[in-house]
């Protein structure tokens, strides 16, 4: 009997120190935010961290900011926000791609940063709005994991210059508390037709499952802010914890309730 409560003192004390962990655990800060629209962020089904392959042209990283803190400005458009990141893509082909990110947690901060961006592409090169669709690229994948993306067409200002071509997506989003803003560009390192790097570019940008696995959650172009819009979601961090802090008291909940049929039975 004494056993048996020293065992469901122990798990108590456990799960309760990981609902503390669970309550207590905090999203990324600002800085860290960009990088989540960097291609290859995280690994996903049956593909490698740092490398992808179609038709056996292999895409791989060649550089990455931030990789510490020490200051460095996107290498081809402005620096719209003091939260960026981007990352240098190159491929057996010797064909270089570039993702430049910009994360902005203010309003008007985000509606200055795209203002500046978008009359900065019509001076430097040739603009249109297009929309991408996605579900021929899901399916060459050959992964389950990926053809499941929520996402299957976005709309995309298509940029094309003598120094980079690609797609900037601008979209509000609900994956952290708060309003976030996001200008992501994925392109083409020198002057290339757009339309043959098309499938390449998709290819890359579908190695961003934060942004094309979570379709409830992003807003594109917002014309208002995002707090501002009826039925907001809850952010997924916050929803994880919350399910993850009801499973705890549950699990808690369980084991009082078997100690105490085995303790009445025993009486």
């Amino acid at each position: 009997m004494r056993y048996n409560g020293w065992i469901l003192i122990l798990l108590i004390i456990v799960t309760l120190s990981c609902t503390i962990q669970i309550v207590s655990a905090e999203p990324p800060i600002p800085e860290g935010r960009p990088g989540y629209l960097l291609p290859f962020h995280s690994p996903y089904a049956n593909q490698s961290f740092e490398k992808i392959c179609e038709n056996g042209n292999c895409l791989s990283v060649t550089d990455v900011y931030p990789t510490n803190w020490s200051f460095r400005s996107p290498p081809f458009f402005l620096n719209m926000s003091k939260y960026h990141a981007f990352m240098n893509i190159s491929s057996d082909s010797g064909d270089k791609y570039i993702s430049e990110i910009w994360y902005f947690n203010d309003w008007d901060e985000f509606s200055h940063g795209r203002e500046q961006i978008l009359q900065y592409l019509n001076r430097s090169g040739t603009v249109s709005n297009i929309t991408l669709d996605f579900n021929e690229t899901y399916a060459s994948t050959n992964n389950s994991f990926i053809e499941g993306f929520k996402i299957r067409q976005i709309d995309v200002i298509q940029y094309n210059s003598n120094s980079t071509s690609g797609y900037f997506i601008i979209f509000g989003s609900y994956y952290f508390p708060g309003p976030n803003y996001y200008i992501a560009y994925y392109g083409v390192v020198g002057s290339s037709d757009i339309g043959e790097q098309s499938s390449r570019l998709k290819r890359i940008m579908i190695i961003v499952p934060q942004f094309m696995n979570s379709s409830r959650s992003n807003v594109v172009n917002p014309e208002v802010p995002l707090a501002s819009l009826p039925d907001a979601p809850i952010p997924l961090p916050v929803l994880v914890t919350l399910v993850e802090l009801v499973t705890s008291i549950a699990v808690i909940a369980a084991m009082i309730a078997i100690f105490v049929s085995r303790l009445l039975k025993k009486r």
